[in-house]
């Protein structure tokens, strides 16, 4: 609670101590409720980028265009029947759980939310300038901000160059940012998948039932009878063959050796151990970064391309004049109805 508090005061903090100490620093400004830092810098370096490889830079803003489509459609799908299903209270539903440190992430994961959103919004608005420079249009600033505890980020393209462009490359500035996004989840997401194999997995006993199993409380198991455990369906399958007072040779990850005696339950094998599945990875922090990556990246891979006027898709429908305007009112009320439904379901 405090850590979120801090978030949101952090501008009127910022806009203090600026006063205070007479700070007067290019690109830098500060008000009571927001603070935000451009540069130039980052711009020049992106502007070599845009020159080098401007064949490969339209070509991924085509294939953008096409991705943001179909994750606008996508959007609508999902939290359309998401909200039929709240309605109609059939299958599983999907609530909205809004991230935000020191509410509902704790302060351990925060670290990880602030790299993982700090990397991802500098990536996203570089794909918006590097797709602008390639069309030869001016990028003024490049820079970062957080307004009443809302971090963002943003380049300021010139306005005039950008209306004559044409839709076609205003749409690809657009979508670009966006479809970045998805890139980078969708890696995050195989990375998981490939890193999570090379893990100790097994399982964690919580609890123990039994005074013989004692000892277990707090091991990791990994082999029961020379046979590998990776997870807890591994060892309830193991138990469905074993026999009352069989004794089981238990070994556990840190090289320890255990020889129990199986008890009896309801006519059934009984070991006595209270287990959840164990991946060394979940305390890596690495691992915690990747995750948090994927999250943060889906995320805004499908609010930006979601058309709510001021977001990436909210800008790139509205290139369909009428309709778009239509598609920005449609897209902001099922968000609202679906943020109800998870309020009183």
């Amino acid at each position: 609670m405090y850590l979120a508090l801090l978030i949101i005061l952090l501008p009127l903090i910022l806009f203090t101590l600026v006063k205070i100490l007479k700070i007067k620093v290019e690109g830098v400004e500060s008000t009571p409720i927001y603070f935000s830092i451009r540069t130039k810098h980052i711009v020049s370096i992106l502007e070599k980028i845009a020159v080098r490889s401007s064949n490969v830079i339209n070509d991924f803003g085509r294939i953008a265009v096409y991705t943001t489509i179909f994750m606008i459609i996508f959007y609508f799908y999902f939290f359309f029947f998401n909200f039929l299903k709240f309605l109609f209270k059939f299958g599983e539903t999907s609530k909205i759980i809004i991230l935000y440190p020191g509410l509902t992430i704790n302060i351990e994961e925060s670290i990880y939310f602030f790299i993982s959103v700090g990397f991802s919004l500098i990536i996203h608005e570089a794909a918006h300038a590097l797709q602008a420079l390639s069309h030869d249009i001016e990028v003024r600033w490049f820079g970062v901000g957080i307004f009443l505890g809302l971090i963002y980020g943003f380049v300021e393209i010139d306005d005039k160059a950008l209306m004559k462009a044409g839709k076609e490359v205003r749409r690809k500035i657009y979508s670009s940012g966006p479809f970045t996004n998805l890139i980078i989840a969708l890696t995050t997401f195989l990375l998981i998948s490939a890193v999570y194999q090379l893990g100790i997995s097994g399982i964690l006993v919580v609890d123990t039932k039994r005074e013989e199993c004692a000892p277990l409380k707090g091991k990791i198991i990994t082999r029961i009878n020379d046979i590998r455990i990776t997870n807890v369906e591994d060892f309830l399958n193991f138990m469905e063959s074993r026999k009352v007072g069989e004794v089981v040779k238990i070994e556990t990850v840190s090289g320890e050796t255990y020889f129990i005696r199986l008890g009896e339950r309801f006519g059934k094998s009984f070991l006595g151990v209270a287990c959840v599945n164990y991946n060394t990875l979940y305390y890596n922090p690495f691992f915690k970064l990747l995750i948090w990556l994927g999250i943060i990246n889906i995320n805004l891979a499908i609010l930006n391309a979601a058309p709510f006027f001021l977001t990436d898709g909210g800008k790139f429908v509205r290139e369909f004049k009428i309709k778009g305007e239509i598609i920005n009112y449609l897209g902001v009320a099922i968000l609202l109805l679906n943020m109800v439904a998870s309020g009183l379901g």
